[in-house]
């Protein structure tokens, strides 16, 4: 359907058109040079004309080739080209598509040497009838991605935007695990089972909170805020839509044994 060809295409651009280095330059001067790839991530919500469904959200690399003002973007067998002004970028591609044209374009402005944010349109019309749809979204340049290291006493620094003290309890080495969850916020396991979250402050339920027994060892985020602890003796503790409670199967978990030290979801 062109719905879903379309939007694959818009929302990579949406991710290619973003940047890399900075430059002094005045408003219609070309600010940056994009060339790189780029890994761009739809947002979740889009939209589509009446009667149409709105495409799912989309993530992906593509690349990207900037000389002077000129761009080029290429997303597996799809290639837009543009224009550059100063920060702002906009590229498109035009094809028949089911007895008519569909054209896709993004316009996206730079918001940093190596991430941009912008929205993805598209539309399709056979001279009669006419649809469109599109999205919002963002990307960063690889090699160049945020990342936030755990202090054990509770603190983090962010790569953006530097020390972040709270919850910062010197001295205690409490932290046994950190998570970030799809709205930017984060979550830090308490060696002891608890939880603080950065949307609402500590979560000393009991369990998964056992005061005094250094127990936790890693933390997964679910959905509906959920989450999953790993138990250093390889037990696991749901608190998920499909189930709450201790998992101490014999195939894993093994009392005494602290062989237990991480835990991913696949």
């Amino acid at each position: 359907m062109r719905r879903w060809k379309s939007l694959l295409g818009l929302l990579l651009i949406v991710g290619m058109v973003l940047t890399v280095q900075t430059s002094v330059s005045s408003a219609n001067s070309v600010v940056y040079n994009a060339t790189g790839y780029w890994d761009f991530k739809s947002a979740s919500t889009c939209w589509a004309g009446p009667g149409m469904t709105p495409g799912p959200p989309l993530t992906g690399t593509a690349q990207v080739t900037q000389s002077g003002s000129n761009v080029t973007i290429v997303y597996n067998t799809y290639t837009y080209t543009g224009t550059v002004s100063g920060s702002d970028y906009t590229v498109s591609r035009s094809y028949l598509d089911d007895g008519g044209t569909t054209t896709e374009w993004i316009r996206v402005t730079l918001t940093s040497s190596f991430t941009a944010f912008g929205s993805d349109h598209w539309q399709w019309t056979d001279g009669m009838y006419y649809e469109w749809g599109g999205c919002e979204g963002a990307a960063i340049k690889q090699g160049y991605e945020n990342y936030a290291i755990l202090h054990r006493d509770g603190a983090i620094y962010n790569s953006d935007t530097n020390w972040n003290l709270s919850p910062y309890y010197p001295g205690t080495a409490w932290v046994a695990d950190m998570e970030f969850n799809d709205s930017g916020g984060y979550v830090l396991l308490h060696k002891d089972g608890a939880l603080w979250r950065s949307s609402g402050g500590w979560l000393l339920t009991t369990p998964p909170y056992y005061p005094g027994t250094d127990y936790a060892r890693a933390l997964e985020l679910v959905a509906n805020n959920g989450y999953v602890i790993l138990h250093k003796d390889g037990a696991i503790y749901r608190a998920t839509t499909a189930a709450t409670g201790w998992d101490t199967a014999a195939t894993h978990s093994y009392p005494g044994s602290n062989y237990a030290v991480d835990l991913e979801l696949k």
